[in-house]
């Protein structure tokens, strides 16, 4: 007699995986250590990953502009949601050279992971 507990799913068959991405436009001192902001980033509960765009990155007088794409999870609230709390996350970075965020919310898709 064989007994069988859960179901036979083969590593193919198990449910896909989601995140979300979006671009963040940040304005920072010209001075900042932009990998340590990005760990800074990285450390916000959902977060996942954080990358910089390519070409993106804007020189202008004491501040420079770069936009970083942010992918993440929202564990149970809308992605809408997770952004607003993200932002409020975001204001506390002010004091490591963060002048300024903005999320380009049109980029916001749901993609694989």
């Amino acid at each position: 007699m064989k007994i069988i507990i859960g179901t036979k799913q083969s590593l193919g068959e198990q449910q896909k995986a989601f995140a979300y991405e979006v671009h963040c436009r940040f304005k920072m001192e010209k001075g900042i250590n932009r990998e340590n902001l990005k760990t800074d980033v990285r450390a916000i509960k959902g977060v996942t990953t954080v990358t910089t765009v390519p070409g993106t990155e804007q020189p202008s007088g004491t501040y420079s502009h770069q936009i970083l794409k942010i992918k993440f999870r929202p564990y149970q609230t809308s992605p809408i949601d997770f952004l607003i709390k993200m932002s409020d996350s975001l204001e506390k970075l002010t004091g490591r050279g963060l002048v300024m965020h903005h999320f380009l919310v049109r980029t916001l898709k749901r993609v694989e992971i």
